[in-house]
């Protein structure tokens, strides 16, 4: 682990690669207070910075390329008192208006001073943005990216997943200083950013400029921090770990939460600035409504009763000839073994099994995490340098459920790392015109395997490797321990291996090239492009245990043979997980390209932003020359000649926004644009021997490959209104309507008569989806210690499909041979039909609230609480014999509703100077009325807490069955599966959290 961090921090300092950092631009104007004449060639300068301008003959000025965040801005001329106006807020690709109005050196005044206020109407913003500042995040009682703007308008989060506005989620681009960050396979940010080295997130649900590209549903762009011109030294520690673990304290256990920061930055020599950031973060759990479960209250009774007492030794103990265990001649008990089982946690031979599941706690779950964000900067006027770069690195285990509790030795372990490291380099030619180049690297990696022995594939099964390492009771190669059953449910014994082995590994190189020119005051015209290479590779063997049996029994296997045996997913790796560059299993290496140009025009009363965007799509892929009928060669691999090369897609989006200033106060836009993005690429990519095995054995297969898919096409279209009252509250209301194509959808390719296979399942572009919606947003700046802002969306979002694997289930279960797919929309199954938030924060200033002699016991105290709320997502009632594989449908697809979720959070915190420091105490809670909000049911019944099988006929049948012992049945079947369900398919939000903290800053 240190070889790694130092590894990150060689990096951030060293690694001449990157893409775009983000900037703004401050436009306005000065003039004469008295007259209002323009003063022309007045001085506008950034303080601390070489970035200015000097007005034109109408007294405008524009300054370019501006680093988001705060800055001072200073005007000076000849006769004039000059004016400072400090705390000037600029945003990533935005324009931020400030003017001037000089007073004469007639009059007798000091130099003015002036802190802005933050504009709640900008009227250059042509779509729908949300912009959240550093200010901003430090006081939200939440963490982390997605957990801030999760609190936005148009935003739902299921499941740990980001939708924007009825896109599916591996339709939303992260950026990072402008890199992209997406997993290329299965979507989602691939990048940590630590909370506190956060300068800006920027969030745009669609009508972005055509500058950008890659994300259909949004585009979510983080901004890191850079260097002041002071040295900064900060740092944050916050832990639930404030109780005893197990024991319930105010409604909650302690889930060993507890995270480090430290943050630094300023000069480093002459004009070069530096930022750094790190964390370390652990979790010993994951975060469940759990309340632990003990067997021996059920193993223990059955083993008592007289049926037990009076079976035959030879049936208690008996086993077939692959040492399974045989039922006794009741059926009732079967595969209890009357010796006990081997766990040297319990003895060799345990006669009494003390299984007791601890509260609270998902065992043998925990994760660590360490992230380095950073950059250096330097203002070599007119060249400015950006070398930045993102570094992570986490490892967990998998846990364990209640019926592998025994194995928890074997969890699965986890590992990951992923760098995104760039250099930007700007050239400022004229006042008004730039270029800038931008290069970019990244990569990222994850591993899944066994904790003993890794990456060591053929020993997993090996039963003298277990037997060396303290698992001695493997029946056979590839066979694990004996499993103990009882009552229809199987236990992992000690020993059992519950890993398989995956890895991938992604890296991509990048550029980017735009130049910007500033004509006049009102068009902004920008002309570049870019282009990324990826370099993927992919490995999964989810049958590795086997493979020791594999070669024992069959010491010829041909390497075909054992890929199909253990059905091996590898392109980029061979067979056992080795790196490979060359031949049919070889990386895949898509690339992408875009060229675009746009012109931003800004006049008094209307503000167009208008572009075109060109996209080159090459995803590396392979078709077929007829799907139907394919034919295979002697070692069952899909022949060469079958397949055709994939053309690249090349596409042309218009974009084209409208902002129109009624007043400084009012403002109307609206826009529309055309966007284009490829689908995960994991929809494309699989090992070609599990492709022919896939087609040759004509399985059922719920996530199967695509060949030839087209990228995904989103039509949209924005409305709105800002209007600003009074001089602190404003709101924000817009519609918005998308038209979505092209989606991934499964369908079942039919086999023609006389081929060499079945029909199989694949990838098509087939689905579609349509969205309409209302977004309100309020903002209220602080008024006498409050600020306040609320946001409320309206939509309905209805598609053919939710997931690409939608219509699964309908090819499988199709009574005819050709399923038949009608193609109507349905509501999405993350459709959050209503949803909102209300983050509000009462703040005592300093020298602020009741005075008791010289002190001021509440200054700067803050209590900043978060309320969310939703109405649920449908799902599809299913009829009450539809248990395990079945399922009948009772309804219309998605007719029905989970209830409606509201949330309360809280962060209450208190800051004191202690000489150079200032120290901020908290506690943040999570959840604080503990609200056990429901957020997926059971389909057969309709709740969360019981899925109905007990009431069913099945489930009669089955108590009956257990006479006379059914209601110690019924109490293990709730005990154990509804507990089993409540830890692992998130049925119900997070529980009460709460967390202490202390954040310092010198």
């Amino acid at each position: 682990m240190p070889k790694k961090l130092l590894i990150g921090f060689l990096c951030l300092f060293l690694l001449p690669l990157g893409l775009m950092a983000q900037t703004g631009k401050i436009a306005g104007k000065v003039t004469d207070r008295e007259t209002g004449e323009p003063l022309i060639g007045a001085n506008v300068i950034i303080v601390g910075t070489s970035l200015g301008d000097a007005t034109d003959l109408d007294g405008n000025f524009v300054i370019l390329n501006v680093p988001i965040g705060k800055h001072t801005l200073k005007a000076s001329y000849v006769g004039y008192k000059d004016i400072t106006i400090t705390n000037i807020l600029v945003s990533s690709n935005k324009t931020t208006d400030v003017n001037f109005r000089l007073p004469s050196e007639a009059f007798k005044v000091e130099e003015v001073v002036i802190v802005r206020k933050r504009p709640l109407v900008e009227k250059n913003v042509t779509n729908s943005t949300t912009v959240k500042t550093q200010d901003d995040i430090e006081n939200m009682p939440v963490r982390g990216v997605e957990g801030v703007i999760a609190t936005s308008a148009g935003i739902v989060r299921q499941n740990g997943t980001i939708y924007v506005r009825g896109g599916r989620g591996d339709e939303v681009q992260y950026l990072v200083d402008g890199v992209n960050v997406n997993n290329p396979l299965f979507g989602g940010r691939a990048v940590s950013v630590i909370n506190n080295a956060i300068a800006e997130i920027n969030f745009q649900a669609g009508g972005y400029s055509a500058e950008f590209g890659g994300g259909n549903a949004g585009i979510i762009s983080t901004s890191i921090r850079t260097g002041g011109r002071k040295l900064n030294i900060s740092g944050e520690i916050f832990t639930d770990s404030w109780g005893t673990p197990g024991e319930k304290t105010m409604g909650t256990y302690p889930y060993g939460v507890s995270t480090y920061v430290l943050t630094a930055g300023g000069p480093l020599v002459g004009p070069v600035k530096f930022f750094i950031a790190g964390q370390n973060s652990f979790n010993r759990t994951p975060i469940r409504y759990w309340e632990g479960f003990n067997l021996t209250q059920y193993y223990e009774p059955i083993r008592q009763t007289a049926a037990w007492q009076n079976l035959p030794d030879a049936t208690k103990y008996q086993t077939d000839e692959n040492g399974n265990f045989l039922p006794d001649p009741s059926g009732k008990y079967k595969y209890l073994p009357k010796d006990g089982i081997f766990d040297p946690r319990l003895g060799a031979k345990a006669d009494f099994i003390d299984i007791v599941y601890p509260a609270g706690k998902i065992v043998n779950a925990a994760g660590e995490n360490y992230v380095l964000n950073g950059n250096i900067t330097a203002d070599l006027n007119p060249i400015n340098i950006r070398l930045g770069a993102n570094y992570g690195y986490g490892t967990s285990r998998g846990g364990v459920g209640i019926t592998t509790f025994l194995a928890e030795r074997r969890a699965t372990l986890r590992q990951s790392e992923n760098l995104a490291a760039n250099l930007k380099f700007t050239h400022l030619l004229s006042k008004n015109t730039f270029y800038e180049l931008n290069l970019n690297y990244f990569f990222t990696r994850n591993i899944s395997m066994d904790p003993d022995f890794k990456h060591d594939l053929a020993l997993y099964g090996d039963s003298l490797a277990n037997a060396q390492i303290g698992y001695p009771y493997f029946r056979a190669d590839g066979l694990g321990p004996n499993p103990m059953y009882g009552y229809g449910y199987v236990w992992s014994t000690y020993g059992t291996p519950l890993s398989a082995y995956s890895k991938s590994r992604y890296q991509s190189i990048g550029a980017k090239l735009a130049v910007t020119h500033q004509l006049g005051r009102e068009h902004e015209f920008r002309l570049g492009g870019e282009f990324t290479s990826y370099v993927i590779r992919n490995y999964a063997n989810g049958r590795v245990v086997a493979l020791a049996g594999a070669l024992r029994n069959s010491p010829d296997i041909t390497d075909r043979q054992l890929q199909v045996t253990n059905r091996i997913n590898n392109y980029g790796y061979d067979q056992w997980g080795n790196e490979i560059d060359t031949g049919l299993e070889g990386p895949k290496k898509p690339v992408f390209a875009a060229f675009f140009i746009q012109d931003k025009i800004e006049y008094e009363d209307i503000v167009i932003n208008a572009g075109l965007r060109y996209d080159y799509i090459n995803t590396d892929d392979k078709a077929f020359k007829n799907p139907h009928f394919i034919e295979f060669d002697s070692d069952g691999n899909i022949r060469a000649d079958q397949f055709v090369d994939v053309e690249a897609s090349q596409t042309v989006s218009p974009r084209l926004g409208f902002s129109f200033p009624v007043t400084d106060q009012t403002v109307f836009y609206a826009q529309y644009g055309k966007f284009i993005q490829q689908s995960r690429l994991r929809d494309i990519y699989l090992g070609a021997s599990l492709v022919a095995d896939n087609i040759q054995g004509g399985y059922a297969i719920g996530a199967p490959v695509g060949f030839g898919l087209r990228p995904e096409r989103t039509t949209q279209y924005d409305i709105g209104f800002r209007q600003q009252i009074g001089d602190n509250l404003a709101f924000d209301i817009g519609a918005f309507y998308k038209d979505i194509r092209g989606q991934i959808q499964q369908r079942q390719i039919t086999a023609e008569e006389g081929a060499p296979h079945q029909a199989y399942y694949a990838w098509v572009n087939g689905d579609f989806a349509t969205t309409v919606g209302m977004e309100l947003k309020i903002d209220l700046r602080r008024t006498e210690r409050i600020q306040a802002n609320a946001n409320y969306t309206f939509s309905d979002a209805r598609g053919t499909g939710s997931s690409p694997s939608t219509a699964f289930r309908m090819i499988w279960q199709s009574p005819t041979r050709v399923p038949f797919f009608p193609q109507y929309a349905t509501a999405l199954a993350f459709d959050q039909t209503h949803r909102g938030s209300i983050n509000l924060d009462y703040r005592f200033g300093v020298d602020d609230g009741p005075k008791m002699g010289s002190l001021y016991p509440l200054e700067r105290l803050g209590l900043n609480i978060l309320f969310t709320f939703n109405s649920g997502h449908p799902y599809t009632r299913v009829d009450d014999k539809s248990f395990r594989n079945r399922r009948q449908p009772i309804e219309e697809l998605n007719a029905s509703r989970t209830p409606w979720n509201f949330q309360l959070d809280l962060r209450l915190d208190k800051t004191v100077t202690v000489g150079p420091l200032d120290l901020n105490f908290y506690v943040w809670i999570i959840n604080v009325l503990n609200t056990k909000n429901v957020e997926d049911v059971f389909i057969t019944s309709g709740t969360a807490d019981d899925n109905g099988y007990l009431t069913s006929e099945e489930g009669q049948a089955d108590i009956a069955n257990y006479s006379p012992y059914g209601d110690i049945y019924t109490s293990l079947f709730k005990d154990l599966y509804y507990q089993l369900n409540i830890a692992n398919a998130n049925l119900f939000g997070p529980p009460r959290q709460i967390r202490f903290g202390l954040r310092f800053d010198f």
